[in-house]
């Protein structure tokens, strides 16, 4: 081999070698097909996506991303568009529908020479444009839609993405939103009326239905109130009314819920209003609103008002009516059910039924004016205060019955009238005008609703029960300041509105820890009387010695305990003469013990600064009472020094004070009767009872053997014992001379033990004075005592029965019965 042919294999084999190292570096280093090399959209995701434009010839519709929901635009001419929301479902579909969009097969490749019309892309009018965000800015791809891939192929169609040289072949995915844009694009728009946020802040509503035309808008940008006026069909005849505060609101509620069942029509020309009931609808509601947010989404809110017109109802499904909304170039369906809502007669539906607009709990403060007084009141830590005209606390229960009436009670009727109100229904100088002020949100400042009462008369109302005769009620004349309409109320629902403001004065004139009394005395016209107390009972200690009767004195102590008068008569100790209290009938003087010392302390200087301090000295409550007759009508007043307070007291408690103060039961103790001995003459029943009261015995001596007794004859016995009591008044009560009594020789003695053994002897004397105490009564007392009261002769008889009614039935001995005891 010569050195020619030698040097061409060296070269040969070096191409050979470059070749192969250059191959194999080539594929080592060339990148696996990533996931998206198939895809149509490079990049797009569900959540990148901005800007949809889908366009089928001269139509098309263009969706927008919003911060919360897709907005759809419609251009219908070149200065005119649709802007509203769009329905989420269909977008989302379409979305989907994009991001999955890949190549169904090899792509064409195309050149200088492709003829872009065999795909049907030459002039396409079928195109969707989608701008969505990548990590290179905002990128703008779009899709040519051609033919059909071929006649075996029609599920596929070609498509040319931006101004690519290649005809890609994709599943025809696509052509299903087409159709909707051709179709109109009805099914992008949402299927929310009023897709906006704010129609609870409209500020008024015009109602227009075939019977009446009705206005409500805002009274006041304040206090939260509403107007409302109307006419009826004629127009002759305008009519005005303060609203109810939750017509506008509820209203709002209802609409922002409404929805379209389905599309009708795309546009609404004149002959498709007529042909839906559209240009004479049913109802027409219009809501003006407050001004659009602003950004893209004020830019898509809407105009400022939301207006949706009803017509008649759909053939062959009553539930449905046809409608056309604001900005809604189409009639659709809805439910019926929001017409069947809207009032029908607006005298009813519109007027606030209630004098004020607001809940009893929100008020914190009132002002009251009445008969040339005027009270102010506030709540302080849950509790009213009045400051006005005078400090005192406030009546939480007479005041809060007011603020409920005034917001809770409805009116009877209305009448109508024009500013100034006729003078005859006393609103020009109304007897009581009312403010009730409330905390307005976020705000410390206060808003107010005045009311004004006027006259109050008397007419007839059906009677309650059919076949009864009308029965006559009270009313009231009443409206809020500023109205044109009056309203009258039942007066028995408001009586406490037109009443003296002392009446919301707490009516508390004295407060006794009746617990801790220790001593009372009680002056009234026939003398003063003292009372003391030991261990757990009271006693008199002057001008007589007796046990305090429980009921009347034990009576006092406890109304004394939280002692309210039934009304306010006055607020100035000046006016004590008025009511005689300057020197009045009664005094109540209750002497409490002071509470118990704190703990001493330990540390010697504070020790030395305890004993240098007074011990604590006992309390004297006292309490004025007079009484005034007028024919057979007795009012009793009550004041308290300290108190600024004259109250009208219950009758109840003035008995108390004219009352007995001795005890009138004769056995205090009788339920814990163990026994019980009758004597009368020579006989004598002995009676007793077991710890549970179930077994009796009965013995006719004083320590003869005890037999069974009949146990409901033996019941009866012992219940008329705890049942007897002093008829009346006492005789006397410190008797010096018993004589005139009979006790030398009683009628009879009945003598109780008690289950801790003490013994209660009641005397039975003489046959008492006829014409002084009337028949059939006698004197009686207690044993030891001077008091002489007297007790009938039908409690005696119950008392002392015969000794042969505690023999027991045959029917009902048994062996049970005790053997006979000594």
């Amino acid at each position: 081999m010569n050195d020619r042919a030698t040097l061409t294999l060296v070269l040969v084999a070096l191409v050979l070698a470059c070749g192969t190292i250059f191959f194999e570096r080539d594929v080592s280093t060339t990148n696996p097909p990533s996931e998206d090399q198939f895809d149509v959209f490079r990049g797009l995701k569900t959540e990148n996506v901005e800007r949809i434009v889908l366009v089928t010839g001269d139509r098309s519709v263009i969706l927008r991303r919003g911060d919360t929901r897709w907005m759809f635009q419609r251009p219908l001419s070149d200065d005119y568009e649709v802007q509203w929301e769009a329905d989420p479902d269909t977008v989302n579909r379409l979305v989907d529908a994009l991001v999955a969009l890949e190549q169904a097969d090899r792509p064409i490749e195309g050149g200088d020479g492709i003829v872009w019309r065999d795909y049907g892309l030459q002039d396409s009018s079928d195109w969707i444009e989608v701008i969505y965000g990548s990590e290179r800015g905002a990128v703008t791809a779009k899709l040519h839609l051609g033919k059909p891939a071929g006649p075996d192929a029609t599920g596929r169609i070609f498509v040319r993405l931006n101004e690519d040289n290649r005809v890609q072949i994709v599943e025809n995915t696509l052509g299903q939103f087409i159709a909707l844009v051709r179709d109109g694009g009805i099914e992008f728009r949402s299927r929310n009326l009023f897709p906006r946020s704010d129609l609870h802040r409209a500020e008024s509503v015009t109602l227009v239905r075939p019977s009446f035309s009705a206005l409500v808008e805002r009274a006041s940008k304040t206090d939260g109130l509403w107007q409302a006026r109307w006419t009826g069909a004629k127009r002759d005849e305008q009519k005005y009314a303060r609203a109810r505060s939750d017509f506008v609101g509820k209203l709002a509620a209802d609409m922002q819920k409404l929805r379209v069942e389905s599309f009708v029509a795309d546009t609404a020309s004149a002959e498709d209003l007529k042909r839906y009931g559209l240009l004479e609808p049913q109802a027409n509601v219009i809501l003006a609103l407050p001004q659009a947010s602003g950004g893209i989404l004020g830019m898509f809110s809407g105009p400022q008002s939301a207006d949706l017109r009803i017509g008649k109802a759909v053939d062959g499904d009553e539930s449905l009516v046809y409608a056309v909304a604001q900005r809604i170039p189409a009639i659709f369906t809805m439910k019926r059910a929001f017409l069947d809502s809207l009032p029908e007669d607006p005298s009813e539906a519109l007027p606030s039924k209630k004098l004020a607009d607001v809940r009893s709990d929100e008020v914190t403060k009132i002002k009251l004016r009445h008969a040339g007084t005027t009270l102010r009141a506030s709540l302080v830590d849950f509790n009213w205060k009045v400051s006005e005209p005078i400090e005192i606390d406030g009546d939480g229960p007479t005041i809060n019955a007011l603020l409920t009436a005034v917001t809770t009670t409805p009116y009877e009727s209305i009448e109508w009238h024009a500013n100034p109100a006729p003078k005859e229904l006393g609103l020009r100088t109304p007897q009581t005008i009312l403010t009730l002020y409330t905390k307005r949100d976020g705000s410390d400042a206060l808003a107010s609703q005045r009311i004004e009462f006027g006259k109050t008369f008397e007419r007839e109302v059906p009677a309650a029960k059919e076949g009864d005769k009308p029965e006559k009620k009270r009313f009231v004349y009443a409206r809020r300041a500023g109205d044109v309409a009056v309203r009258v109320y039942p007066l028995d629902k408001l009586d406490n509105a037109i009443a003296d403001p002392m009446a919301f004065y707490k009516r508390r004139i004295c407060q006794v820890n009746s617990f801790d009394a220790t001593h009372v005395t009680l002056t009234r016209p026939d003398g003063v009387y003292t009372f003391e107390k030991r261990e757990n009972d009271w006693y008199a200690t002057s001008p007589f010695s007796l046990k305090a009767d429980e009921g009347n004195l034990g009576g006092l102590l406890g109304e004394l305990s939280w002692l309210a008068g039934e009304k306010v008569v006055a607020a100035s100790p000046d006016a004590l003469p008025t009511f005689g209290l300057d020197k009045p009938d009664y005094r109540v003087e209750v002497t409490v013990k002071p509470e118990a010392p704190a703990p001493a302390k330990t540390d010697d200087e504070s020790e030395k600064d305890d004993a240098k301090k007074e011990p604590p000295k006992p309390t004297t409550h006292v309490l004025l009472v007079s009484k005034k007759a007028d024919g057979d009508t007795v009012t009793w007043y009550g004041h308290a020094p300290g108190s600024p307070l004259i109250v009208t007291l219950a009758a109840g408690f003035g008995e108390k004070l004219d009352g007995e103060l001795a005890t009138t039961v004769v056995f205090p103790a009788a339920f814990q009767a163990r026994e019980a001995v009758f004597e009368r003459g020579d006989a004598i029943t002995r009676l007793t009872r077991d710890a549970d009261g179930a077994k009796f015995t009965f013995a006719t001596t004083e320590d003869g053997p005890l037999s069974a007794a009949d146990p409901d004859a033996a019941r009866a016995r012992f219940d008329a014992l705890a049942g007897l009591r002093v008829d009346g008044r006492y005789v006397a009560h410190d008797a010096k001379d018993m004589a005139p009594y009979g006790f030398a020789e009683p009628w009879g003695t009945a003598t109780v033990t008690d289950r801790d053994t003490r013994k209660t002897t009641l005397e039975v004397g003489g046959v008492a004075d006829e014409e002084k105490h009337g028949k059939n009564r006698r004197y009686a007392r207690i044993a030891g005592t001077t008091g002489v009261f007297l007790v009938t002769d039908e409690a005696l008889a119950k008392a002392f029965a015969d000794a042969a009614s505690l023999e027991p039935k045959p029917e009902d001995a048994t062996g049970d019965a005790p053997p006979p005891q000594k």
